[in-house]
């Protein structure tokens, strides 16, 4: 009963410097894994493979249509890119000092380290936005963004963690030029 309550009072006092531990893993591992896949995939993307621009006799910009196929293409080739980047992170390895696990703050970050390892298990949504702004005089901004939502289970040797990563990636961006010519 005594070695029960000292561990339990242990694992007590690590838990909280573990999950915020791992939710910052977890976190860079998300965002580093997500950058990389979205620069991966785009490489062989220009922006006149997504957009057309379709121009009147004038050369005024009557429409952009954004290719559709294409589009579906990129995200869903980036969201399967990401899972497998989920799937190959290898199981990472942390340390936490010996005297953390005391719980007093005098000892706390101090001894030798022991090992901890962690799992992560991922979910990847992911959501194409396109948005328009004024760039100057004649001059349209289209920014194309990827809005990528991974939901992470953090699995620890004493818990379960379930944490939401958001990160917005940028595409592509262009400079629209409209002429007025009469």
């Amino acid at each position: 009963i005594i070695a029960v309550c000292i561990a339990s009072r242990i694992i007590g006092t690590v838990s909280p410097t573990m999950d915020v531990l791992c939710v910052n893993l977890v976190k860079t591992a998300a965002t580093k894994i997500s950058n990389e896949q979205c620069k991966n995939v785009m490489s062989s993307y220009k922006y006149d493979d997504i957009v057309n621009i379709v121009r009147d006799d004038l050369g005024n910009i009557k429409i952009i249509e954004m290719n559709v196929l294409v589009v579906s293409e990129i995200t869903s080739n980036i969201a399967l890119k990401i899972q497998e980047g989920f799937d190959n992170y290898e199981r990472e390895e942390y340390y936490i000092r010996l005297g953390s696990f005391t719980g007093t703050k005098i000892l706390s970050g101090r001894g030798p380290q022991i090992p901890i390892k962690m799992f992560i298990v991922g979910n990847v949504e992911t959501d194409l936005i396109s948005e328009f702004s004024e760039a100057g005089i004649n001059q349209t901004l289209h920014r194309v963004y990827l809005n990528i939502d991974c939901s992470a289970t953090i699995l620890t040797p004493f818990d379960t963690i379930e944490e939401n990563v958001t990160n917005k990636v940028l595409l592509f961006i262009f400079v629209l030029f409209t002429l007025f010519l009469k």
